[in-house]
């Protein structure tokens, strides 16, 4: 009798958290933050205990509704588990984008864009001017094919003309208008969210205060890209890259939609993780596009020189006409 209680109380324990991850998953409200930083998949572990304990005989099938709440849990939350379509894109105007925090304005880090011979590159935690216009220059044999802006920066293959941010977005956003050497027009921008700081110490109301705080701040600075992409036509290219530090599915990207879309889901493979680079538990670094940008192929490469690993965008845009 008393096995079949703890079994019956362990399944119910596990569906019970799982109906609280979901809830806290769903809403994601700001005051969570602290739970939501980490990866969904990372609340198995728990998940996976409660159900071995209620694995018994007696109550078998306590434990494996259990195992389905959870299975549906892992359907709609866990990103990493999900596949992704690699459609077929129409002809058009091949280009290849490639986003990298270069941890702390390591140079090493952002010259390994070089090797993929991107025509567009944007760097988070930005190495100096200096640094990225001997990068462009090696690339590109231009003097003037990049935009340094406070923490990001961006190179591209063709006429760059920066746009100007206005305080304090500037230490956030690099944006820019570039003419490509076909003479294909398009809209860059270079980003870096306000970063979460991944404590332990849920137990202490400052850590909730903390992760609260800098999810605040995120939602002002999506809030503000929204406007200002707004401004810019749809039918001209545009295209966000950076490290956004908010997980692919979070629901503050999906305001971000329909105006832009995700590269990644769109036609992406492999893991898709980026932070951190030995061991990748997290889609942070991102690269987006509008309706006039269509994704080819979409993959995660390693890196040696940086904490994250890079994003590397094979796109199709339209050819002028």
């Amino acid at each position: 009798m008393k096995t079949s209680v703890r079994v019956w109380s362990a399944s119910v324990a596990s569906i019970a958290f799982c109906f609280f991850v979901s809830a806290v998953c769903w809403w994601q409200p700001d005051a969570w933050a602290a739970f939501l930083i980490w990866p969904r998949w990372l609340w198995l572990a728990p998940a996976l205990l409660l159900t071995g304990l209620s694995w018994h005989r007696s109550a078998k099938r306590f434990a494996m509704v259990a195992g389905l709440v959870w299975l549906v849990y892992v359907a709609i939350f866990v990103e990493e588990l999900h596949c992704h379509p690699h459609p077929s894109v129409p002809t058009g105007v091949p280009v290849r984008v490639v986003s990298l925090n270069c941890d702390c304005g390591n140079k090493l880090a952002a010259a390994e864009v070089i090797a993929l011979n991107p025509d567009i590159a944007f760097f988070q935690e930005s190495p100096t001017t200096r640094e990225v216009a001997a990068i462009a220059r090696q690339l590109y044999g231009r003097d003037d094919g990049f935009v340094v802006t406070g923490n990001t920066s961006l190179i591209a293959r063709g006429r760059v003309t920066p746009v100007a941010v206005a305080r304090p977005w500037n230490m956030h956003i690099t944006e820019a208008r570039v003419t490509l050497t076909n003479e294909s027009q398009v809209a860059i921008i270079s980003l870096r969210l306000w970063p979460y700081d991944l404590r332990t110490d849920l137990w202490t109301p400052d850590c909730w205060r903390a992760q609260a705080d800098a999810r605040r701040r995120q939602r002002k600075l999506i809030d503000w890209l929204i406007e200002r992409t707004a401004g810019i036509p749809r039918d001209i290219p545009l295209i966000v890259g950076g490290d956004f530090n908010l997980a692919g599915n979070d629901a503050l990207l999906q305001s971000l939609k329909p105006r832009l879309h995700d590269m990644f889901r769109a036609a992406g493979t492999g893991w898709g993780n980026t932070l951190i680079n030995e061991f990748p538990f997290v889609r942070i670094d991102q690269i987006w596009g509008n309706d006039a940008v269509h994704a080819a192929h979409v993959f995660v490469q390693r890196t040696k020189n940086s904490d994250h690993r890079m994003v590397v965008a094979d796109l199709n845009l339209p050819r002028k006409r």
